[in-house]
């Protein structure tokens, strides 16, 4: 392989719409034999110009399709699961059902998101351990009265100095008394 070949191939794989036509081209091989994947490639591309332009009726299409085949999927691995005989079975069966109804819940929820969006509030984040929150000036309580700051108990004295003396002079005091 050339390395123009190598530089090629790198953009085909990084590219989202090739890698995702050669997965389809798997799972759509037996409904559609010999399908145009190129085709399929310029189709993927297509509706991704449209998304980036803001158009969401393709997202909005492929959400309710799925949603749709996933009941599907859920109303027969149900029908299923209650022919089954077996413990084993009917826990097989149950639990995909469940999980494929659970997979419709959450398509729909997306849905529902795109299209009615929740509003974004921003709050205060409080996470730090001493925080102050000055949220402005608070109004006086009217039942409160106001009170002095000073405490009535302590009385109101001048601090004494501190005179502290060195270390060597309680060496020399202690060799002189020798």
């Amino acid at each position: 392989m050339t390395t123009k070949d190598q530089a090629k191939a790198s953009q085909l794989l990084a590219d989202p719409a090739v890698m995702a036509a050669a997965t389809a081209e798997k799972w759509a091989d037996p409904l559609f034999p010999g399908h145009d994947v190129v085709g399929l490639v310029g189709e993927m591309h297509k509706v991704f110009s449209r998304v980036r332009a803001g158009n969401l009726a393709d997202v909005e299409a492929i959400l309710v399709c799925q949603a749709m085949a996933l009941q599907v999927m859920f109303a027969n691995l149900s029908r299923q699961a209650a022919q089954q005989k077996y413990l084993p079975n009917l826990q097989a069966f149950t639990g995909m059902a469940l999980k494929t109804q659970a997979a419709c819940r959450q398509t729909l929820e997306a849905l529902s998101e795109m299209k009615n969006p929740r509003p974004v509030v921003y709050g205060q984040a409080n996470i730090a351990q001493q925080q102050v929150v000055s949220n402005g000036i608070p109004k006086p309580l009217a039942h409160v009265e106001e009170t002095s700051l000073e405490n009535e108990l302590l009385p109101q004295k001048a601090p004494e100095p501190v005179v502290s003396k060195p270390a060597h002079t309680k060496k020399l005091r202690a060799r002189r008394s020798l």
